[in-house]
């Protein structure tokens, strides 16, 4: 099932995904207290007979997610919104019929757009940070490829806006393990480590260390992610801590502005607007775009490669242990719990 358009995968419970008008009724004055799935987009995992390359992103609010992912699918489309109120609300997902070779074998590449970090003004009204951390904790455990948008210049506060890394595992059990230093093998990790993005937007300064020109992932790694004081227990370090924990490879980009013309901007969702973007923006998209084609690794767990079905069937025992009050995540037990699932059905169909 080839979707270009996106839908929704994961919505709170007080929002209901209309399929036929294409479109999200909100219960007005109804907190958010669980997640729940959505069949349209579920189903766009369970009819993916192929092992599975999912990129994620997130970032605060109305920092152009949804616009990029349309851009990086090239034919997929997310919406995108040009007012101050947050569009997207959960997880969304689109798959184009696109597929990349890994290890000589097809692999189906998958975009999920996240909730923006921080939104003061939700359709909803919601201001559960505790939603915001399921939310993220759940992007976390599906994706391969992690994309954290930011605007400007990476300073401190945005590590902080990282903060849902240092409370994963309120959430998530799993064991601790080794990080890949460099790749030895494209492709060919053994561990369910996502990779991570900082995609640095709107970037118009020279990254330096010491006074000498860097790359911007030089630049990240020693001065935003260097840990000062390893004994201190500062939030930003327990940020920093938890990034090395859960990430495979880290790594930085940038994007110039878009366009310097409002009109332009706000018509970034029309054949018009994107035909008048800035020749330098469209180089390094195309640049970026590359970049997370070629490096993305297939999803992992237990060191076998997910097709889309076995991660539609784990994001549902995921959500389920969410739903339950102080419900932790082992991430380990839910992949054996679901293999030994899927073992014990093809025994019996065999019979």
């Amino acid at each position: 099932m080839a979707v270009d358009k996106a839908v929704p995968l994961c919505l709170p419970d007080n929002h209901t995904w209309d399929a036929e008008e294409q479109c999200i009724h909100i219960n007005e004055g109804a907190p958010r207290n669980k997640l729940q799935l959505c069949e349209e987009g579920l189903n766009i995992l369970k009819s993916i007979d192929h092992s599975v390359v999912v990129v994620c992103i997130t970032g605060p609010v109305r920092s152009g997610k949804s616009f990029l992912l349309s851009q990086i699918q090239n034919g997929g489309r997310f919406d995108v919104h040009h007012g101050t109120t947050s569009k997207t609300t959960g997880i969304w997902i689109a798959s184009p019929e696109c597929t990349v070779m890994r290890n000589g074998h097809p692999a189906r590449l998958i975009f999920l757009d996240t909730e923006g970090l921080g939104s003061l003004n939700t359709s909803d009204g919601n201001e559960d940070n505790t939603w915001e951390r399921k939310l993220l904790a759940l992007s976390l455990l599906l994706s391969s490829y992690f994309i954290f948008n930011s605007q400007g210049t990476p300073s401190y506060d945005d590590l902080l806006k990282l903060g849902f890394l240092a409370s994963f595992s309120e959430f998530v059990k799993k064991a601790k393990l080794p990080q890949r230093r460099g790749r030895p093998t494209p492709h060919q990790s053994n561990t369910s480590l996502p990779d991570f993005l900082w995609l640095i937007r709107d970037a118009i300064l020279q990254p330096e260390l010491k006074n000498k020109p860097c790359t911007w992932s030089n630049y990240i790694k020693e001065t935003i992610l260097q840990n000062r004081n390893a004994s201190s227990p500062d939030q930003r370090n327990q940020i920093r801590n938890s990034m090395i924990d859960t990430f495979g490879e880290i790594d930085a980009e940038s994007l110039p502005f878009p366009s310097i013309d409002r009109v332009v901007i706000q018509t970034l969702d029309s054949p018009e607007g994107i035909s008048n973007l800035d020749p330098t923006f469209n180089d390094a998209l195309q640049h970026i775009t590359a970049k997370i084609i070629e490096s993305a690794n297939v999803k992992m767990e237990g060191g076998k490669v997910l097709k889309g079905r076995d991660l539609a069937d784990l994001l549902q025992a995921y959500v389920n242990v969410l739903n339950t009050p102080n419900g932790i995540i082992d991430v380990e037990s839910a992949w054996d719990c679901l293999t030994a699932a899927k073992e014990a059905e093809s025994f019996i169909l065999m019979k």
